[in-house]
């Protein structure tokens, strides 16, 4: 009799830990100061669309005017593509202009983007990424989910909006 006891209790921890979701992703804060923004403004060298993460790789100057190559990270491709971000929205040679959460490390030249305005012809996306911390949660931010600002309306996908 003990022994089914033992085996119903396992078997009831093992279905009550089975349905706690499970957070599996870094600590933002960890890598970047999300409470600063640095904006940078130059020419795309690559545009990685990718899961977990997307890079794009920008040829900027810093804030001591020396053009340093910098890796701005965004959201995971999966998540772009419900904005309508392709693989193709952004490519070597477009003039951008950034705003991000600066790297804990400067000389990683490193942003966690929060604004991208393409300035050749004005395209914008803008949104946070959410994630489990204290200083999240006083900001309100949403566990793993985009918030969506686009200027013009506050509209939840991505479109071409004129200057």
């Amino acid at each position: 009799m003990k022994r089914l006891n033992r085996i119903g209790l396992c078997v009831m921890l093992a279905g009550t830990i089975a349905g706690i979701p499970v957070q599996a992703h870094h600590s933002f804060p960890a890598t970047y100061f999300v409470d600063q923004k640095v904006e940078i403004e130059g020419t795309v060298v690559q545009f990685l669309y990718r899961n977990p993460h997307s890079f794009i790789h920008v040829m900027a100057p810093d804030k001591d005017g020396v053009m340093q190559r910098w890796a701005v990270e965004w959201g995971a491709g999966g998540s772009l593509a419900s904005d309508n971000i392709t693989a193709d929205t952004l490519k070597p040679g477009d003039k951008v202009k950034i705003t991000g959460a600066p790297a804990r490390i400067s000389s990683d030249h490193r942003l966690r983007l929060q604004s991208i305005e393409r300035t050749t012809d004005h395209w914008k996306w803008a949104g946070t990424f959410g994630y489990m911390s204290g200083f999240a949660r006083a900001k309100n931010h949403l566990c793993c989910s985009w918030t969506h600002l686009i200027e013009g309306g506050g509209k939840s996908s991505v479109e071409k909006l004129s200057a």
